[in-house]
Formats: C-alpha cells, sequence, structure tokens
C-alpha cells in the first residue's frame, strides 16, 4: 500500500478495495490496530469526498429475538435516514452459510 502511487489508477483502486475489505478488518480481527488505521489511512490517500466513502460509522447490536431486532431497527432508521437500496434483511433470508442480521446504511 505503501508503494501505491506507482500502479496505474484503476490498480491503485482495486488494491485500496480489497485493503479495505480484507486486510484492514483481518487487522483489527487480530487486535493489530495500528496495522488497521495504517492500512485504512494509505486506502484513502486519494482524497475521497465524503460522497464516496460508504461506511463513515458502524454500529452493531446484539439482541435476544428477532422482534428486538427489527425495533432496533426501527430506532436507527429514526436516528439516521435509510440509503435507498442499502437495506439488507438477512433475518427473513439468511445468507447460504447460516448467517442472519440486518444491514442499513444511513
Amino acid at each position: 500500500m505503501m508503494t501505491l502511487d506507482a500502479l496505474p489508477l484503476s490498480k491503485q483502486y482495486r488494491f485500496a478495495k480489497e485493503t479495505m475489505e480484507i486486510f484492514a478488518p483481518l487487522a483489527n480481527r487480530l487486535g493489530i490496530v495500528s496495522w488497521k488505521e495504517q492500512l485504512e489511512n494509505l486506502c484513502f490517500k486519494r482524497k475521497l469526498s465524503m460522497g464516496e466513502i460508504h461506511v463513515v460509522h458502524g454500529l452493531r447490536l446484539i439482541v435476544e429475538n428477532k422482534e428486538d431486532c427489527y425495533k432496533a431497527l426501527k430506532v436507527v432508521h429514526g436516528l439516521w435516514p435509510e440509503v435507498p437500496g442499502k437495506f439488507k434483511d438477512y433475518i427473513n433470508q439468511p445468507k447460504c452459510n447460516g448467517y442472519h442480521s440486518l444491514y442499513t446504511a444511513g
């Protein structure tokens, strides 16, 4: 990532996206927060506008049951407007690996 400037722009975007989606979260999971932050900073080296940044903050809630999940979603959408097309209901339609959750962006 430190030598990203030497690559063509298309490869810079590809490597930065891969780093943000795979390597920065992996460093975070491993507890290497300094690496995660460094990787994220290097990914945003191309001075993106706020409109180009899709996730600025995240919120993860663990609840007791499905009903509480939908109640929490209502509260979240009351605080932040929902981004059209960015809601995923993996409770009613779980992923094939058994993953259950609600995903929304605001």
